[in-house]
C-alpha cells in the first residue's frame, strides 16, 4: 500500500466503498427478490389454493343444504329451485377440483387430494341418483338413499376436503411466516451491512487520508527543519509514492546541503589559513619595506656624497684642463715631460669618463 500512488490509493478506497455498496444492494435486491418470491408464492398459490378448497367445502355444505331444502319442500317451484342450485354448484365444483388438482405438487396435500377425488367420485354418482329420484317424487327413496349412502359418502367427502384445507392453510401460514422471516432476516442483515460498510468506509477513509497526510506532515517537518539551518534530520523513505518521492527528493537535498557546507567550512578554513599567511607575509613585507626605506636612505646619503665628490672630480677636471693647458705649454718647452704629461692626461680622462659614467648612474 504503501507503494501506491495517492491517485491509486484513494482510487482503491472509494472503490472498497463501492464494492461494499454494491454487495450491500445485490444482497438487498437478492433479499427482496426472496421475499417477493415468497409473497408471490402467497398469494398465487398458497392463497387460491385455500380459497379454491374453501370454495368447494362451501359449496358441498350448500348443496347438503339443498338436498336436504328438496327433501323437507312440498312446492314444486321451490323444490326445483333447490335442485337447479344442486346442478348449479356441481358446476362450480367440477371445474374447481380439476384446477385444484393440477396445481397440488406438495406429496401430504397430494394424497389428501387423491382422496378427496375418490370420495367425489363416491359421492357424485350419488348425488345424480338423489336428484332424479327428487324430480321423479320418489322422495321416500330419495330420503332413505340420502340417509343410508349420500350422507356417510359425504362426511367422507368433507373430511378429505377438511384435511386438503388444513394442508392449504398450514402451507399458507407457514409461506406467511416464511415471509415475515425473510423480511425480518432482510432487515437484519442490511443493518449489520448498512453498520458494517460505514464502518468499513469510515476505515478506508481514515486510513486513506492517515496514510496521505503523515507523510506530508512529516515532510514539512523536515522542510521547516532545513529552512531554520537544521541539517542534522534524519529522513528516512519509507514509500515510493508522491510522499515517498518528496521525502527522497528532501532527502537529496538535506545531503546536498550538508556537502556543500561542509565544503563552503573547508573553504572557509582554508582562506582563513590563507589570511594568516597572507598577514604574516604582510608583516614581513613590511619590515623588509622598511629596510628597504632605510637602505634608500643610505643611498640617498650616498649619492649626495658621490655628487658632491662628482663636483670635487669636475673641479679638479677643470683644474686638470688648466694644468694640461699648462702644461702643454710647458711640453713644447720639453718633450719628455710632455709624453709624461700627455700620458698623465690620458689617464685622469679615463677617470674623467668614469665619472662621468657614474655621474650618470
Amino acid at each position: 500500500m504503501k507503494n501506491l500512488k495517492i491517485g491509486q490509493r484513494l482510487a482503491l478506497s472509494f472503490g472498497c466503498v463501492v464494492a461494499i455498496l454494491i454487495v450491500l444492494a445485490v444482497i438487498a435486491f437478492t433479499r427482496i427478490t426472496l421475499l417477493d418470491d415468497g409473497i408471490s408464492t402467497l398469494i398465487d398459490n398458497r392463497y387460491p389454493k385455500t380459497v379454491q378448497a374453501h370454495t368447494i367445502k362451501d359449496s358441498l355444505n350448500e348443496t347438503a343444504r339443498s338436498m336436504r331444502n328438496a327433501l323437507l319442500m312440498t312446492n314444486r317451484d321451490q323444490v326445483r329451485a333447490e335442485l337447479d342450485n344442486i346442478n348449479r354448484l356441481s358446476g362450480i365444483i367440477g371445474p374447481t377440483i380439476d384446477a385444484l388438482d393440477k396445481t397440488i405438487a406438495i406429496p401430504q396435500a397430494r394424497t389428501y387430494m387423491n382422496g378427496l377425488l375418490e370420495s367425489r367420485a363416491k359421492f357424485v354418482p350419488l348425488k345424480d341418483r338423489f336428484v332424479t329420484l327428487v324430480q321423479g317424487g320418489l322422495l321416500e327413496e330419495a330420503a332413505q338413499l340420502m340417509f343410508e349412502e349420500l350422507r356417510p359418502a359425504q362426511l367422507v367427502y368433507m373430511e378429505n376436503l377438511d384435511k386438503l384445507v388444513g394442508v392449504q392453510s398450514d402451507l399458507m401460514i407457514k409461506a406467511g411466516e416464511q415471509a415475515h422471516g425473510d423480511a425480518a432476516n432482510a432487515k437484519q442483515m442490511l443493518i449489520g451491512l448498512s453498520i458494517a460498510a460505514v464502518l468499513l468506509s469510515i476505515l478506508f477513509g481514515v486510513f486513506a487520508t492517515r496514510s496521505i497526510t503523515r507523510p506530508l506532515n512529516e515532510a514539512v517537518n523536515l522542510a521547516e527543519k532545513v529552512a531554520s539551518g537544521d541539517l542534522t534530520g534524519d529522513i528516512v523513505v519509507n514509500s515510493r509514492d508522491e510522499t515517498g518521492q518528496l521525502l527522497q527528493a528532501l532527502k537529496n537535498m538535506n545531503e546536498s546541503l550538508v556537502r556543500i557546507v561542509s565544503q563552503v567550512r573547508t573553504g572557509t578554513d582554508t582562506i582563513a589559513t590563507a589570511s594568516t599567511q597572507i598577514a604574516t607575509g604582510n608583516l614581513d613585507l613590511s619590515s623588509r619595506t622598511e629596510e628597504q626605506a632605510s637602505s634608500l636612505e643610505e643611498t640617498a646619503s650616498s649619492m649626495e656624497e658621490l655628487t658632491s665628490t662628482v663636483k670635487q672630480n669636475a673641479d679638479n677636471a677643470r683644474q686638470s684642463n688648466q694644468l694640461a693647458m699648462t702644461a702643454s705649454e710647458v711640453a713644447v718647452q720639453g718633450g719628455s715631460v710632455v709624453s709624461q704629461v700627455v700620458e698623465t692626461m690620458g689617464s685622469i680622462k679615463e677617470s674623467a669618463n668614469k665619472i662621468v659614467d657614474i655621474i650618470g648612474v
